[in-house]
């Protein structure tokens, strides 16, 4: 694993409900990997991006901008979660830091109106994430 994974702010939604289904066995792998990493040393840093990140890198849909990678779609969703939590592009955090502030913040109310139009959601992959 890297020293610094790099993270867009609504990855750190995505890492909260990530159940292991993905785009394709090059990227479940590489989600899986990093959640692991994440989930082994919670101080872990994370450098905050607004472009691809450590967890698109094997995303088949990452450079085809299409489906739930469509560009506008990913960088709205990243504005929210970076005011949301007041986090700037380029920063490094320990990823617990953001994870604790997240969860503290963070409703199922909240989560579905931020991520209404995510395919994840829609497919109900991810809906019972920040259920109390």
């Amino acid at each position: 694993m890297p020293k610094i994974i790099s993270i867009r702010p609504h990855h750190m939604l995505c890492t909260e409900g990530y159940k292991g289904f993905n785009y394709n066995k090059e990227s479940k792998l590489n989600w899986t990997n990093l959640i692991s990493a994440l989930k082994e040393d919670p101080t872990q840093n994370v450098k905050i991006t607004l472009n691809e990140d450590s967890f698109c890198l094997e995303c088949q849909n990452s450079a085809t901008n299409k489906g739930t990678c469509d560009k506008n779609f990913v960088q709205n969703l990243d504005k929210k979660i970076k005011e949301l939590l007041n986090i700037e592009d380029g920063e490094i955090y320990p990823f617990n830091t953001l994870r604790t502030k997240l969860l503290n913040i963070m409703t199922k109310e909240k989560h579905h109106g931020i991520c209404k139009d995510c395919g994840w959601l829609k497919w109900g992959l991810c809906k019972d994430t920040f259920e109390k």
